[in-house]
């Protein structure tokens, strides 16, 4: 048994390929560190109202209201929170020109108090934005006596658009899970397109197809379309079975309430673009293994850094052109079309569909060169020149 276990463990660690995988995961998650300490400082800033800027709304003063403010006032600069007094009726109008992160408005109906915390949000800092009214809702709570009969509602001014807090986190809810749902596609369309070329290279038949009268491109095309087509039908098939999993717990799903046909287009084209892209590129990768067992383990190399973009938006979603240029973004921008706009999506989209058609021009290229049959054995020469270099340097 050890000696059938050191077997298989030199075979696979004979392969770079396998070496990549074993070490990118801890590059990628370590990477993304920073964006996981950014979201929990933003949390604990909106929690502690650094750096915010309030306001309590006056309109029409009462005597009722007047007490009522004066109390909520007085509590919030106990616990060292600067807040002005303002009249106003129009909160709204107040936060585009008045340069307050929040405006709190009271109302004492029947001995009942209702406050309303309007905050102008930041797509850059959605974390902040999202905690922000639960923060300022229980800070009013703690400036108030228990027993006094208190709700409160919260509206967020995003994007020149006034949302309800619960709006908000559930259109930012969705875009997650459709970010997220993109590796359903990517990881099945990065494993076969891998295995395309290395299942033929190990049962020694690339030189044979690669010798019949048809042209490389007709053969790359076509292996990356079938590809294409299988992980399009398993994702399907993983949607339809999420969606029936939710309808039984009573989860809606109903995207049509923030999303429009064209925002769903646009998400479509994304996702086959990027399905497309990863398709091509885990080709043009696996073309570098000896195995299958090789190949395969291009799908992680490729899919993983789509990880990155996704867990970004967990601090805010840049909203940067510059950003689009990064590949596995377009599906990310188009999932969050009703919040940032659909300019970004289409921008981001276009991008993606460049990148897959430069990666895929490479991968012709490659495999009209000797490097479509000697690619393992460049990769090791590649391998021993840098390993001879650093020796030296040594």
């Amino acid at each position: 048994m050890r000696r059938l276990l050191e077997k298989e463990l030199k075979t696979l660690l004979r392969e770079p390929m396998v070496i990549a995988m074993i070490i990118l995961p801890f590059v990628i998650y370590s990477a993304m560190t920073p964006f996981y300490g950014a979201a929990s400082e933003q949390i604990r800033k909106a929690a502690e109202l650094r750096g915010t800027k309030l306001a309590l709304a006056v309109c029409p003063e009462s005597p009722a209201q007047t007490t009522m403010l004066n109390m909520i006032a007085a509590g919030l600069r106990a616990s060292n929170v600067s807040i002005d007094v303002v009249e106003t009726c129009n909160p709204v109008e107040l936060l585009k020109t008045g340069g307050y992160d929040a405006i709190m408005m009271l109302n004492v109906t029947n001995g009942k108090i209702a406050v309303d915390v309007y905050v102008r949000g930041e797509l850059s800092q959605l974390a902040r934005t999202l905690a922000l009214p639960g923060s300022i809702s229980s800070r009013i709570a703690r400036a108030l006596s228990p027993s006094e009969n208190i709700t409160s509602n919260a509206y967020i001014l995003l994007n020149d658009r006034l949302w309800s807090i619960n709006e908000l986190n559930n259109v930012h809810g969705a875009g997650i899970t459709l970010g997220y749902a993109t590796f359903f596609i990517l990881f099945p369309a990065a494993s076969l397109g891998a295995t395309l070329i290395g299942a033929e290279r190990e049962e020694r038949m690339l030189e044979v197809l690669f010798s019949l009268p048809v042209s490389r491109r007709r053969i790359a095309l076509s292996k990356a379309i079938a590809a294409l087509i299988v992980a399009i039908l398993a994702a399907i098939s993983a949607m339809a079975g999420l969606y029936q999993l939710f309808s039984s717990v009573g989860v809606s799903l109903d995207l049509t309430k923030y999303y429009t046909l064209t925002d769903m287009l646009v998400y479509v084209v994304a996702l086959a673009s990027e399905a497309f892209f990863v398709v091509i590129l885990s080709m043009l990768v696996g073309m570098f293994a000896s195995t299958v067992r090789g190949a395969q383990s291009a799908a992680p190399i490729v899919v993983i850094p789509a990880i990155v973009p996704t867990v970004m938006t967990m601090t805010g979603i840049p909203a940067s052109k510059i950003f689009t240029l990064l590949p596995y973004t377009a599906v990310i921008y188009a999932g969050m079309s009703p919040l940032i706009g659909l300019d970004y999506a289409v921008t981001a989209t276009i991008v993606q569909l460049a990148e897959t058609l430069l990666v895929l021009v490479v991968l012709l290229k490659a495999l009209e060169s000797e490097t479509a049959v000697t690619g393992p054995e460049t990769l090791r020469q590649f391998r021993a020149r840098i390993a001879a270099r650093f020796k030296s340097r040594r």
